[in-house]
């Protein structure tokens, strides 16, 4: 799934977040708008958490950029969670 990720303030995976593409984003928004304000407007984003304990972010990737996920479920929770098999930066 394409989206984009969001860190609130590092790359703890207790704080990262993930935007689908499909939430109909502008590009503009990306710039300006707050973290709050994106879970405030947008509904369809989902923490993100590895799915093996040893699940580290890649080093290139940095807040709001578009990324592409693999995942094999989503849990039930609010947010929900999505537990991330693999996760690169899209082209």
């Amino acid at each position: 799934m394409d989206g984009y990720i969001f860190f609130y303030e590092d790359k703890d995976l207790s704080s990262v977040i993930f935007l689908s593409e499909e939430s109909g984003i502008e590009s503009e928004e990306l710039n300006y708008l707050s973290i709050l304000e994106i879970t405030e407007k947008y509904s369809n984003y989902y923490f993100i958490v590895g799915a093996e304990k040893n699940f580290h972010l890649p080093s290139n990737i940095k807040s709001r950029d578009k990324v592409t996920i693999s995942y094999d479920r989503i849990l039930e929770s609010y947010p929900p969670q999505i537990p991330v098999l693999n996760i690169e930066k899209a082209e």
